[in-house]
């Protein structure tokens, strides 16, 4: 800009503590950053595009794309970003900066320089848009030489400044003048994320590609304005989203549990529920410790969650003691059955860890700050000697995952006359992740002996082992049926089905969110205890632990569903008064509260 030097600076790394690795993930078929820096080099007044990161190994494969990509890089301190801009800075000597933020690919190059002209022309310190219209972009802002070196000398410790450097200017007006520009009456809009921190964001981005139709980098944003304008559903993808201040403190958790064919997926799918809430609505970074299952950590890896596996012999008091060490979480959420050393959970909650425990009838729940359990009767049951934290019990506190929580009601079902049975009614038969004890094959042999008409679909996990005799069986079975793998919105299964045939666990508390009888099939004298509750209530049959179970059990239990009518309609209705589908986010709240309290 004439005599002036324009220097833009990238704030990225790879550790990004709700999604890592973001910055180079696909949008529009090409990584976050390379969006970033094509719209940059759009730019009339930037003279220098560079990325500050940090020194951390994780960061080389950024690092080795910049180089690739011929973008300077600056590396420095992990946490410490306004060392890594003075690093920069100091290199590059401009008068004017512009920070980028990393999770921000759709910065806009014509209102950039704008804000760089006005900056330049008023002598202030920092430009931002007129804050009485909002708009549509995030994720840049130019400020000068002068302000920066007053920063650094000011606030060289301050929170604020270390992790978002522009954002203290807004904190201290009396200290640094900002200017302000009138925003593009097109670029108005209110209540868009345009930045990238969960999968929510990373998709609601790829959707906007998806209906402009436009090639990567090329998003205009008053044809972004116009197409959310025409299409506010677009908006419900990470609407859900919690944008981080920047005064909040960043948390940490790791979730310790287990997933395989062997124990099933239960505990997973709980756990991603409640690490989806943490991450999502209260912006903590989330990440899974898990010693066993494949399966299980596919799931994990899939909803966008680091995995730090236990990949050697040592055993796992040795490897989870050596986790805390080096990740440093303000939590851990144990979800297991493995013989973690009691002592050893006391030890970490007496260093300021926090400690939640989820269903567990161990003495490691004694140790637990927090501990949260369904209404079972077990609980009661236990010695709760020497417990010093806090004791959740309830239908309120069951894990469900966000789907159940968005959709809890009973949808179009119910008449007006009452009649809430499909003709014939729709059976739903799900056994979990991997049905360990090949309980669906059970369930249909026994459902060939039903003589009421009714038509099933059945589920079938990715752990699911029984492939070949499942065919053989289905090849002589009389009722209509239709299969269905790997289901991603199982709430929406759920509510087209009548009753269901359900391995007790999980499932059990979803298909009553979901407002759906079930019949239950038990693994354990445990689970039988815990499906007699749902008896109990009205909301549920129990059959008892399966190996005990006989074809007519199964018979006599469907058949007495559809062929009364009120006692259908009468479970249906205990459903939806136990269960609203919430038990995730009020879980999440209270760890976050308890964390914060402690930190």
């Amino acid at each position: 800009m004439d005599s002036l030097r324009v220097s833009a600076i990238i704030q990225a790394r790879m550790g990004s503590t709700r999604l890592p690795g973001k910055v180079l993930m696909p949008l529009a078929g090409r990584p976050v950053l390379w969006h970033i820096t094509y719209r940059l080099k759009k730019c009339r007044t930037i003279d220098d595009i560079v990325v500050a990161t940090s020194d951390l190994k994780e960061d080389d494969k950024l690092a080795a794309w910049c180089s690739k990509n011929d973008i300077p890089v600056f590396r420095g301190s992990e946490e410490n970003v306004l060392q890594r801009f003075a690093l920069a800075i100091r290199s590059l000597d401009p008068e004017f900066i512009i920070r980028i933020c990393g999770d921000s690919p759709m910065v806009d190059p014509q209102v950039i320089d704008q804000l760089v002209t006005h900056l330049v022309k008023t002598g202030a310190d920092h430009c931002i848009g007129d804050k009485k219209t909002p708009t549509i972009h995030e994720g840049f802002s130019p400020f000068s030489r002068q302000a920066f070196e007053r920063l650094l000398a000011e606030a060289p410790d301050d929170p604020v400044a270390i992790e978002h450097v522009t954002a203290y200017f807004g904190q201290h007006p009396e200290n640094f003048e900002t200017t302000t520009i009138p925003m593009p009456r097109e670029h108005w809009f209110s209540g868009a994320r345009m930045s990238i921190d969960t999968p929510a964001d990373l998709h609601f981005m790829n959707e906007i590609y998806a209906r402009l139709d436009v090639p990567a980098g090329e998003a205009d944003m008053a044809d972004v304005v116009r197409l959310l304008k025409d299409n506010p559903d677009l908006l419900s993808i990470n609407n859900h989203v919690h944008q981080k201040a920047a005064t909040d403190k960043t948390f940490k958790a790791v979730i310790r549990c287990d997933g395989d064919e062997q124990i099933g997926l239960g505990h997973v799918v709980r756990c991603l529920a409640l690490a989806e809430e943490l991450r999502d609505s209260q912006s903590v970074g989330v990440s899974f410790a898990m010693v066993s299952g494949k399966p299980g950590m596919d799931l994990v890896r899939n909803a966008g969650f680091p995995v730090i596996p236990l990949t050697d012999q040592t055993n796992e008091d040795v490897w989870l003691g050596k986790l805390i060490r080096t990740r440093k979480p303000n939590a851990l959420i144990l979800d297991v059955r493995s013989s973690l050393s009691p002592a050893l959970v006391r030890q970490w909650r007496e260093n300021g860890l926090l400690i939640a425990t989820i269903d567990d009838p161990s003495d490691r729940r004694l140790e637990a700050d927090l501990a949260f359990y369904p209404p079972v009767p077990q609980v009661k049951e236990m010695d709760w000697s020497g417990f010093t934290g806090q004791l959740f019990v309830g239908w309120e506190w069951v894990l469900l995952r966000n789907q159940f929580a968005r959709s809890p009601e009973f949808h179009g079902r119910v008449s007006s006359s009452g009649r809430s049975l499909s003709h014939p009614p729709e059976l739903l038969i799900t056994m979990g992740g991997s049905d360990p004890a090949g309980l669906t094959l059970k369930a249909i042999r026994a459902l060939n002996r039903v003589k009421s008409s009714f038509h099933a679909t059945v589920i079938l996990g990715s752990g699911f082992t029984h492939d070949d005799e499942l065919l053989r069986l289905l090849e002589k079975v009389t009722f209509p049926y239709k299969i269905l793998r790997n289901v991603e919105d199982m709430a929406e299964v759920m509510k087209k089905s009548d009753l269901a045939l359900s391995s007790f666990g999980g499932t059990a508390y979803e298909l009553a969110a979901c407002g759906v009888p079930g019949i239950f099939f038990a693994l354990t004298d445990d689970h039988a205890r815990s499906a007699g509750l749902f008896e109990k209530q009205g909301i549920g049959i129990n059959l008892g632990v399966h190996d005990s179970v006989f074809d007519q059990d199964v018979v006599r239990a469907v058949e007495s569903l559809i062929q009364n009518l009120t006692s259908h309609d009468s479970l249906v209705k205990n459903c939806l008064k136990k269960m609203d589908g919430q038990g995730a986010k009020r879980m999440a709240n209270k760890i976050y509260q308890n964390v914060a309290i402690l930190s």
